[in-house]
């Protein structure tokens, strides 16, 4: 299945892409545009600023918190953000709740992403003269650290597809270095000259920034390199980026934050800008959706979803991306990983809340809940395909979807 862009992309990607958002458009009537919170790092004010928009056009600023040099930031999928301090050499920690912490302390922080099971990975500097003491280490929620990948000289920026591996920006090489869960190693693209952060857009496209070109690379599922953005300032030069959940790609460029618009999943290669941050604008991130109650900060990211989706007699886990909403379908036979596919895009508002085989056709289907309308819905899939969908029945008020199982054996899933 070809989700990527471009006018070569295959029939069954577009019927996907129209399907769900024929779905999003009959589920999202009344629900309104998805919020959008862009945090950005300030640094010459050792600020974290707050760019809050309902429409992607029209940002407000609000100052977020007080970090020293904040380069880099990343958000886990319980909304924790995690911001590179680098005058301190050090991570810091901010919850929902705005506490902030000292997460990790002698890093000099080149890169961070987070995987789906909240793990943050780390790009650390080289040490020495000695390049080649560059590592990647793994943080599990919990603090703990280790050693992902080593002997990686000057490694960059960091980001995760959507099945799990991790990518390095690798500028020694001119190239983007690919790992597997398992760290195995390989080069995904090269010839990119100096590559330093790194963003999935919603097809799958991993887009690099190049401080040095100031140029921006797109680069497609099967590794192949376009120039997507060529700055011809001498006086503001491309850093960060990140993509919202619409697919609009922002990125810091200067002392502002540019806009490159998505509009029916191309993005305009003219950006507009949004917002200026005086002193120079460093990390940026886009907080991750999320559902409110009671207008508390209380992220609803729901819980790892089992399903045999390829017919193998295994069970295999549904993954999901908060920041994006993409899915993923994990196959495994017992706890190895044999292989993977993209699934659904869920429209913004819903979660997923199980998987099970609704319509009888030995496919398991999604099962979706939006905690804003308390509407439930059914997502029927045939494998990894989506082929159309119905809404179900809406719990009475304090009351969620969390599950879906068959409690009165009748052979249907409730």
């Amino acid at each position: 299945m070809n989700l990527s862009k471009g006018v070569n992309r295959s029939y069954a990607s577009i019927y996907l892409k129209f399907a769900v958002a024929c779905l999003a458009t009959v589920f999202l009537s009344d629900i309104g545009y998805a919020a959008t919170n862009l945090l950005v790092g300030a640094l010459r004010q050792d600020l974290i600023l707050e760019f809050s928009s309902t429409d992607d056009i029209i940002f407000t600023e609000n100052t977020f918190a007080g970090i020293s040099n904040p380069e880099t930031m990343v958000f886990d999928p319980s909304g924790n953000l995690f911001v590179g301090n680098g005058k301190a050499n050090s991570i810091k920690k901010i919850t929902p709740s705005g506490i902030k912490t000292t997460f990790a302390t002698d890093l000099d922080v080149d890169g961070m992403a987070v995987d789906a099971f909240g793990s943050l990975f780390v790009s650390r500097k080289s040490e020495s003269s000695n390049a080649s003491d560059g590592v990647i280490l793994k943080f599990t929620p919990d603090g703990r650290s280790s050693v992902f990948v080593s002997n990686i000289s000057h490694p960059k920026g960091l980001a995760f597809d959507s099945l799990g591996n991790l990518y390095l920006a690798y500028p020694d090489r001119d190239s983007i270095l690919k790992f597997t869960p398992n760290g195995k190693q390989t080069t995904f693209a090269s010839g990119l000259g100096h590559p330093f952060r790194l963003a999935f857009d919603l097809f799958g496209n991993l887009f690099a920034t190049d401080p040095a070109a100031n140029s921006i690379f797109e680069i497609s599922r099967s590794g192949v390199v376009i120039t997507f953005f060529v700055s011809t300032s001498t006086t503001a030069g491309v850093k960060d980026l990140a993509f919202d959940s619409n697919g609009n790609l922002f990125v810091t460029f200067g002392d502002s934050v540019v806009e490159f618009v998505s509009v029916e999943g191309v993005l305009d290669p003219v950006p507009i800008t949004i917002a200026s941050v005086p002193g120079g604008a460093g990390g940026i991130a886009i907080e991750p959706p999320t559902t409110t109650n009671l207008s508390t900060r209380v992220s609803v990211q729901g819980t790892t979803i089992i399903a045999d989706f390829n017919g193998d007699g295994h069970r295999d886990f549904v993954v999901r991306n908060p920041a994006t909403r993409q899915t993923a379908i994990w196959y495994l036979n017992n706890n190895v990983l044999i292989g993977g596919v993209l699934g659904p895009t869920l429209p913004a508002g819903w979660g997923l809340r199980g998987a099970a085989d609704f319509n009888s056709d030995s496919h398991p289907d999604y099962g979706l809940f939006n905690s804003a309308t308390r509407q439930t819905a059914i997502c029927d899939l045939s494998g990894p395909m989506f082929m159309g969908g119905v809404l179900g029945p809406s719990p009475p008020s304090g009351w969620a979807s969390v599950a879906t199982a068959d409690f009165n054996g009748n052979g249907k899933p409730d």
